[in-house]
Formats: structure tokens, sequence, C-alpha cells
């Protein structure tokens, strides 16, 4: 089984290069990690909590 994501701006436009390689969801947070160009290692996540994009889950 797999999962295709993909991310849209307000404009319904693909958001810009880097492309995000890898998403984790734990602990109320969320881990976007992208993919160096060259050696395809991935780089340190960019975090966020599900209240700073607006999420809430009772």
């Amino acid at each position: 089984m797999g999962i295709k994501l993909s991310f849209w701006d307000e404009e319904v436009n693909r958001r810009p290069f880097p492309y995000v390689s890898l998403i984790k969801v734990m602990d109320n947070r969320i881990f976007y990690y992208y993919a160096d160009p060259t050696t395809q290692k991935l780089q340190e996540p960019i975090i966020e909590t599900f209240e700073e994009i607006g999420l809430k889950f009772d």
C-alpha cells in the first residue's frame, strides 16, 4: 500500500522545489524532511505543531 501526498498553495499551485521527501507525525508534531539534492540524504526536519497549522483534535 502506498500513499501519495501532494502539496498546493492557496492559489492551487504546486509547491516549489525542493520537494518534501518524508513526513512523520508524532506527539502532536509534524516533521517535514527534505532530501539533499546531490546526495539524497535527509536533512534536519522542519517541525510544526498541529496548533501552529490550525488543526485541533479533541
